[in-house]
């Protein structure tokens, strides 16, 4: 049977956790920002005291430690481990204590998960990097920061990948339509209407969150030399210029 625990690196508000809970997938959740944890412990309330979701005031990195967290006054999703991704735009930040675990001791504490979701502003690459290879998820994303982070899913065993566009309803990146102007102002607009509604309307998906997962994504798994080759040439690596300043995106892979 397929297992049915997911691991959501970076809670947030649980924009992707509510969409896994009613799928029925138990979920193990981490979130640094100790006042989204506590918000979050009384939304889900029932979900916890069920057993369906445990909440964890922590961070992953290298190492079991405890770190510096900066946590953006103006917009909570920016917050970050990284002050200066925290603090950008020149934005208010804010530090806190966080205790860090390693992604393998997290799975040892609570088990494999069947999907692992990773969006943690710039430390994505320390969550990859502590999963063991002899215990991989079947499914793991992660944001598209920089090429290397696709190559250390690779690294760690997994051969199918997806590069998913966050800014355009969770479809595959097409660079056609990312040269085109029309696409550019329809994703302009429509993520202007649905971040504006966010407060009123329960999206399935909503603009903050990671989307679809597993075999559930757009699109087509490619190898890692297609699924490079369409990342460079969607940032335009000889000119350091994307085809479009809108969109954003997420790795996923499988083996």
């Amino acid at each position: 049977m397929e297992n049915r625990l997911i691991f959501d690196i970076g809670f947030h508000k649980g924009e992707d956790s509510i969409h896994y809970l009613k799928e029925g997938y138990k979920v193990i959740a981490v979130e640094a920002n100790p006042q989204l944890v506590e918000t979050g412990s009384k939304k889900f309330r029932n979900f916890i005291e069920n057993g369906q979701l445990t909440l964890l005031n922590k961070g992953i990195a290298s190492e079991n430690t405890t770190l510096e967290f900066w946590v953006n006054t103006y917009c909570s999703e920016w917050s970050s481990f990284d002050k200066n991704m925290a603090g950008r735009m020149n934005t208010a930040c804010y530090k806190v204590e966080v205790e860090c675990i390693r992604t393998e001791d997290l799975i040892k504490e609570y088990g494999l998960p069947y999907y692992l979701k990773i969006d943690i502003e710039g430390y994505d690459i320390y969550a990859i990097k502590s999963i063991s290879k002899s215990n991989l998820p079947k499914y793991i994303s992660c944001e598209a920061f920089q090429l290397d982070w696709l190559f250390a899913l690779r690294d760690l065993g997994y051969t199918r990948f997806k590069i998913i566009n966050q800014a355009d309803r969770f479809k595959e990146l097409n660079i056609k339509k990312e040269k085109s102007q029309i696409q550019h102002f329809k994703k302009f607009l429509i993520n202007g209407i649905m971040h504006r509604t966010s407060a009123f309307f329960n999206w399935k998906f909503p603009i903050k969150s990671s989307g679809p997962f597993g075999e559930n994504t757009d699109g087509n798994w490619k190898t890692i030399e297609e699924a490079s080759a369409l990342f460079r040439e969607y940032y335009q690596f000889e000119k350091n210029k994307p085809l479009s300043t809108i969109s954003w995106f997420d790795f996923h892979a499988t083996y």
